[in-house]
C-alpha cells in the first residue's frame, strides 16, 4: 500500500543527500497519493528547491511558501520573522526548525513539540489544499456551492494564482469555457508559472477549433516550467495533436495519461476515439471495455443518449461503429474533465453526474471491498478498539 508519509521521509532523506532529482520524484508521489492537508510535503519541495539554487540573500517567489507560510508561523518561533524577512536564507532556517520541531511526524495529522508539550497544530489548510478541497466539492453539492467555495479562496488568498485554477478548471467541467478562460489568464497574470492554467487553455483552444494554438498554449507552459511536462498535459494536449493529424503523438501522449493514472476517464475516451481513428480496432476494444467496467454509468448515459448498444448478453462486445459513436457522446458529456481525481460529466438533458472514484484502475467491486474495510476501520478506531 503506498504510504505517503514514508515517500516524504524518503525525500526528507534524499534532500539530505543533495539528491535532487529522486527527491522531487518523492514528493511528486507523496503528494499524489496523500489525502489531507501534507503541508511537510511542500516543506520539503521548498527545501530542495532553495538547495538547489541556494541564494541566502535572495527573496523567495511567494508560489514556493504559500501553501505552508501559516503552519510556519505556527509551528516555529522563527517562522514570523522569516516570512517578514522575505528571504531564502531565513525562511530555510525557519523551515528546518518547523520540521525539526514535528520529529517524525509527517503525515496530514500533523503535531509538534512546543517546549515539553506535543502540540496539535491548529492551522487546517493551505491556499492549494483549501482549493483542491472545493473543486472537490462538487462530487456531493451543486455547482453554485463549489463555486462560492472557490470564490471564498479566491478572496481569502488573492495574491495566489491557485484558487483561479481550480475554479477555471471547474468552470471548464460545468461547461462556461468563456469563465473558465477568464479565470486560467488571470491565473498566468499573477504568476507565470502556473503550470495547470496552461494546461487548461490548451484544452479549451481545442475545444473551440484551434489545435495549433492549442499546442502553442501547452509548448509555452512546459517553457515556463523550465521544460518539465506535468502529468496533466498529456491528457489534455492529446486532442490537438490528433487535429493537427499526428494521431502517433496523440496516441503516445494518452497511453502516457492512462498508465500515469488509470483513474482519468476522460483520457480513456479519447484514447479510445483515438485508436478508432487510427483503425485500430484491438485498441478501440480495450479502452471501451476498461470504461464499462470502470465507469459504467457514463458509458450507459452516453449509449441511451445516441442510441446505441453498450451492454447485451455475457459475450456481447458493439459493432465498431457504435463503440465510436457512444465514446463521442462520452466525450462531449465530460466537457472539459480529464481529472484522474473528480471525474464528471453532464449528460444531454443537463445533468451534472460523476463516475465513482477509487484506488487507481480498481475494479468496481474492488472499491466497495475497500470502502467496507475502510468504514470498519473508523468504527473500531472510534470504539477505542483499533
Amino acid at each position: 500500500m503506498p504510504d505517503p508519509a514514508a515517500e516524504l521521509s524518503r525525500a526528507e532523506a534524499l534532500i539530505r543527500l543533495g539528491a535532487w532529482e529522486p527527491a522531487h520524484a518523492a514528493l511528486t508521489r507523496a503528494t499524489a497519493i496523500g489525502d489531507g492537508y501534507l503541508f511537510a510535503a511542500w516543506m520539503l519541495r521548498f527545501l530542495a528547491a532553495a538547495g538547489e539554487r541556494p541564494a541566502p540573500d535572495a527573496p523567495v517567489n511567494p508560489r514556493q511558501i504559500e501553501e505552508f507560510a501559516e503552519a510556519l508561523a505556527e509551528v516555529s518561533p522563527h517562522g514570523p520573522a522569516a516570512l517578514a524577512a522575505d528571504r531564502q536564507g531565513p525562511l530555510v532556517d525557519a523551515t528546518r526548525d518547523a520540521l525539526a520541531r514535528m520529529g517524525c511526524n509527517r503525515s496530514a495529522f500533523a503535531t509538534y513539540h512546543d517546549g515539553h508539550v506535543l502540540r496539535r497544530l491548529s492551522t487546517r489548510t493551505g491556499v492549494r489544499h483549501a482549493s483542491r478541497q472545493a473543486l472537490q466539492t462538487i462530487r456531493s453539492a451543486d455547482p453554485a456551492r463549489a463555486l462560492a467555495l472557490l470564490d471564498a479562496a479566491c478572496a481569502r488568498w488573492p495574491r495566489s494564482s491557485l484558487p483561479l485554477a481550480h475554479r477555471g478548471e471547474l468552470r471548464m467541467w460545468l461547461g462556461d469555457d468563456a469563465g473558465a478562460r477568464a479565470d486560467l489568464e488571470a491565473a498566468i497574470a499573477i504568476n507565470p508559472r502556473t503550470r495547470w492554467a496552461y494546461v487548461g487553455l490548451t484544452l479549451l483552444a481545442q475545444r473551440t477549433g484551434d489545435p495549433a494554438g492549442a499546442l502553442a498554449v501547452s509548448a509555452a507552459g512546459i517553457a515556463q516550467m523550465r521544460g518539465t511536462v506535468g502529468p496533466a498535459v498529456y491528457a489534455h494536449r492529446a486532442g490537438a495533436r490528433a487535429a493537427t493529424g499526428d494521431l502517433a503523438g496523440a496516441l503516445a501522449d494518452l497511453e502516457h495519461a492512462v498508465v500515469s493514472h488509470p483513474a482519468r476517464i476522460g483520457a480513456w475516451v479519447e484514447l479510445g476515439l483515438t485508436y478508432a481513428a487510427a483503425d485500430d480496432q484491438a485498441g478501440l476494444v480495450r479502452a471501451f471495455d476498461h470504461l464499462r467496467a470502470h465507469a459504467p454509468g457514463l458509458v450507459s448515459d452516453a449509449a441511451a443518449a445516441v442510441q446505441r448498444p453498450a451492454w447485451g448478453d455475457m459475450s456481447f462486445t458493439p459493432c465498431s461503429e457504435d463503440q465510436a459513436t457512444i465514446l463521442a457522446e462520452a466525450l462531449a458529456m465530460v466537457r472539459g474533465n480529464r481529472s484522474s481525481t473528480c471525474v464528471t460529466y453532464v449528460t444531454r438533458a443537463g445533468q451534472l453526474r460523476t463516475v465513482p472514484h477509487g484506488p487507481a484502475a480498481a475494479h468496481p467491486m474492488t472499491r466497495i471491498d475497500a470502502d467496507l474495510t475502510g468504514i470498519r476501520t473508523m468504527l473500531l478506531r472510534s470504539l477505542g478498539a483499533s
